[in-house]
């Protein structure tokens, strides 16, 4: 728990075009923890390691296939993600037409 305290919160959405950045940035963080100790625990690494693959997936794997819905990047760090705003880009691309 000591560890996990200077941890960011991430929910995951894959649909979500801000998932790249902020599981990079989440990486980042696990991979310099401030505490060296922390660095070592077998949670920490596989965490470290989960992140890894994930994020590899995404940017590598499934590229190409990955349908973003929405790019909302404070749904990733609150959970709560803007119930219009695939409504509000719908209007925009009609309008543009």
């Amino acid at each position: 728990k000591v560890c996990a305290e200077g941890l960011p919160v991430i929910h995951i959405d894959v649909h979500n075009a801000c998932i790249t950045n902020k599981l990079r940035d989440f990486l980042y963080v696990v991979l310099n923890h401030p505490d060296p100790n922390c660095r070592e625990k077998p949670r920490m690494v596989l965490l470290k390691q989960k992140i890894q693959n994930l994020y590899n997936i995404i940017t590598r794997v499934c590229y190409q296939d990955l349908v973003f819905f929405t790019d909302d990047c404070e749904a990733i760090d609150t959970g709560r993600s803007s119930p219009n705003l695939a409504e509000d880009r719908l209007q925009v691309l009609q309008e543009d037409r």
